[in-house]
């Protein structure tokens, strides 16, 4: 620095001579040049932790200083939130500690700016980490600021290392300092994410609980879909609904006892929460499985109680859900009474719906209250529901208005439905009318909320939502009249049917209005969409047509085996059932999960969305049109007027259409959700149903071809028998002729008196 200031100094009396000493004033110069290069060699060679570093390094103590202060009135208490920021920084810094470990020793000269990265970093780490710190319990905190400091200390001596490198790349010391502590950051970034997590155990765990259930709850409803057209049955064909009733009340009371545990866990620590809420989701797993075995062996004569038993732990599970939501909310927020008061109703609603299905399970094997039982079993369902129609949600779906007046057709044919069965009474008829109206009620109350959501204003959202409430409720009143009947049948009682009746009729007329008010505010264009579900009902409804005429058709009359086994042409129907039933399935799952896709996306015809909508359509007439193909050949083969290759590959068409139509819907695999589980699961019913009526069709070709063998040759040593009879016989003859030829020689010689010779 002093010879640039004594080479400034000594230029001044040359330049004031400047016109007659030039020469003297260019060597000035030069030497002023040379005395600033030395300046930044010398600056360069004394970078080090206190050189080009040391403001990065201030910025990191001063962050590690923040973390211990205290987070300012008013600031957020959500644990989540700084979590999640805290652990992205975490993962930046150790990305950055992994490239400046490359840099070393490739590009030196580029650590300095990594380490002002690691520093910015650091800072963003520190500010988060610091408010999770302030809204966790102080077990978790003193871990995590534990954690915090020791990152912060590991990134300060890695800065450090990486401003020597840079000054002196060829230190082969330095760079083994800067490889220790690149992988001593590394560890430190670890553990302060793990001590992160472990602050939110808990919380994770109700997250990943909640996937579990809400598999649970879509299973179960492609149970459903399968018990309604008698699909369900259980194997073995011996097992009896007794062998699963002790099971069935003891994961009951399982459940009971873990939504208390999960209550007081809640507020408890995450480490509490997490071990209890994942107690409940495999409690909630075993209750579905055996729920499922039990409603299988009532076998597929009787689809309603089979509808109704998974009705009654699918009300279990959606309970579940929600408690498990409240619980992680008052995880995250202890102080908050709201929060606190949902948790509890939650776990009232669970306590209720355990009960009922108890009483659901109970009544399976009395079929005198079993019509009350699925009454007062959809009621509480309605009610439950009802509640969560105005709740909101941000991860809401939409529907467009007409899908809203379809659901209404529904209700209409549930309230004819629901009268008959409060006229005559009868058990069988009370429970397909409960089953039949939790369906059409739950299905408009989804289309309500969906449809609401697409409304200009508050006000019309809001008109929406009340219609479909009134609707429920009116719907409800209708189902407590039908529950009074079925238990107490009176004149009285029936005629009060009908006035219930007409109060769901105009409720329903409300609604379908404030559906049309909405039609004027969507904006989505949805009129593919439209076409698109109207096929897909359309299919299902051809292959409904189809199914029905197969159940009505019957082998040829025909003498029977001693034994009770099926014979062919009986295996042969019972299978082809079992496939048109399967893509019957099929075709409703596929339009409810194009439902589900109607409304997210708005599709013009040109559109990647219209060419898959035509596509998805192409696929459901396949199928339709190849059930119904397979439903002539059963028929025919019954009727004697085509061979079982024909039905086979009538069959096998059935289940390439199917592929199809499944292949069509996973290009929307990530809109569909639960909806493609669903479709797989019918997807591979159809393909099950298939192999069935193939195998056994194979099975027959086979037995028939044994047969045909064993008649020729039974065939052969006929004729072989027959013309040793023939030869004998001959033999016989010829043996006899030639004994009547001796008589006759014999009477001759006797008649001329001896022999001559």
């Amino acid at each position: 620095m002093s010879s640039v200031v004594e080479q400034k100094v000594n230029g001044l009396p040359a330049t004031k001579q400047g016109s007659k000493l030039s020469p003297d004033i260019e060597e000035t110069v030069q030497g002023i040049l040379e005395g600033i290069e030395d300046l930044l060699a010398s600056l360069e060679e004394s970078a080090s932790e206190y050189g080009i570093v040391s403001p990065m390094m201030d910025e990191i103590t001063k962050a590690m200083k923040t973390i211990l202060e205290p987070l300012p009135k008013m600031t957020s208490s959500d644990f989540q939130a700084y979590q999640a920021a805290s652990i992205q920084a975490a993962n930046s810094i150790l990305r950055t500690a992994q490239d400046m470990l490359t840099k070393a020793h490739s590009n030196e000269e580029e650590l300095v700016a990594l380490a002002e990265k690691m520093s910015n970093d650091y800072q963003a780490f520190s500010s988060s980490v610091r408010g999770a710190i302030a809204s966790t319990v102080p077990k978790v905190a003193a871990s995590i600021e534990t954690s915090a400091q020791a990152l912060g200390h590991a990134c300060l001596s890695l800065v450090k290392a990486a401003g020597i490198v840079q000054s002196s790349p060829n230190d082969n010391l330095g760079k083994k300092d800067l490889v220790d502590n690149s992988r001593i950051v590394s560890d430190k970034a670890n553990q302060a994410i793990s001590a992160l997590k472990a602050g939110a155990k808990g919380t994770q765990a109700c997250i990943d609980a909640g996937v579990t259930v809400a598999t649970i709850i879509s299973d179960l409803d492609t149970t459903i879909t399968f018990a309604s057209v008698g699909s369900v049955a259980s194997e073995p064909t011996n097992d009896s609904f007794a062998n699963h009733r002790e099971s069935i009340r003891d994961e009951a009371k399982a459940m009971v006892e873990n939504t208390k545990a999960l209550t007081v866990a809640a507020s408890g620590d995450q480490e509490k929460l997490a071990e209890t809420v994942q107690s409940a989701a495999n409690t909630m797993t075993r209750l579905a499985k055996v729920m499922k075995l039990a409603a299988a062996s009532l076998g597929g004569d009787d689809p309603e109680g089979q509808t109704m038993l998974i009705n009654a732990v699918k009300d279990i599970a959606s309970s579940l859900d929600i408690l498990i939501a409240a619980s992680r909310m008052v995880a995250e927020d202890k102080n908050d009474k709201a929060k606190m008061g949902s948790l509890h109703e939650a776990a009232k609603t669970m306590v209720v719906n355990v009960t009922s299905l108890l009483k659901t399970v109970k009544s399976v094997e009395d079929e005198a209250t079993r019509g009350p039982r699925a009454a007062e079993s959809t009621i509480e369902a309605i009610t439950q529901e009802m509640k969560i129609l105005q709740t909101s949600n941000p991860d809401e779906t939409y529907a467009t208005p007409d899908a809203l007046i379809r659901s209404t057709k529904q209700v209409t044919l549930a309230t004819a439905k629901a009268v008959g069965a409060g006229n005559t009474c009868k058990q069988e008829d009370v429970v397909a009318a409960s089953n039949a109206a939790r369906l059409a009620v739950f299905q408009m109350l989804h289309a309500c909320r969906g449809a609401a959501n697409t409304a200009k204003t508050p006000e019309i959202k809001q008109q929406t939502l009340d219609a479909g409430n009134q609707c429920a409720t009116s719907f409800k009143s209708l189902m407590i009249q039908v529950h009074l009947n079925a238990k107490q049948p009176s004149s009285d009682r029936k005629a009060k049917l009908a006035e219930e009746s007409k109060k769901v009729a105009s409720s329903v007329g409300d609604l379908v209005q404030a559906a049309e008010i909405l039609k004027g505010t969507d904006i989505r264009d949805a009129n593919d969409n439209d076409v698109a579900e109207n096929e897909l009902l359309n299919a299902a409804n051809a292959i409904e047509a189809a199914a029905k005429k197969l159940s009505a058709l019957r082998p040829r009359a025909k003498a029977r085996e001693a034994d009770d086994t099926l014979t062919f042409e009986e295996q042969i129907l019972e299978a082809t059932k079992a496939i048109a039933n399967a893509t019957s399935v099929l075709v409703k799952i596929a339009s409810n999960a194009q439902q589900e896709y109607q409304g997210k996306v708005a599709v013009s015809e040109n559109s990647e969305d219209g060419v898959w909508t035509r596509g998805l359509i192409s696929s459901a007439r396949k199928v339709a049109q190849s059930t119904q193909g397979m439903c002539e050949s059963a028929h025919n083969l019954v009727h004697g007027e085509t061979s079982q290759a024909q039905l086979v590959t009538s069959a096998r068409q059935v289940s390439i259409s199917t592929t199809e139509l499944l292949a069509s819907c996973k290009v929307k695999k990530e809109i569909f959700g639960d909806g493609m589980r669903r479709l797989e699961t019918a997807g591979s019913a159809v393909q099950k149903a298939t192999n069935s009526l193939v195998t056994a069709a194979q099975i027959n070709e086979a037995q028939a071809e044994d047969a045909e063998v064993a008649q020729k040759q039974d065939y052969k040593l006929t004729g072989i028998f027959a013309k040793e009879v023939a030869a004998q016989e001959l033999i016989l003859k010829k043996e006899k002729e030639l004994e009547d030829a001796k008589k006759r020689l014999k009477m001759i010689k006797k008649a001329r008196g001896g022999p001559r010779y």
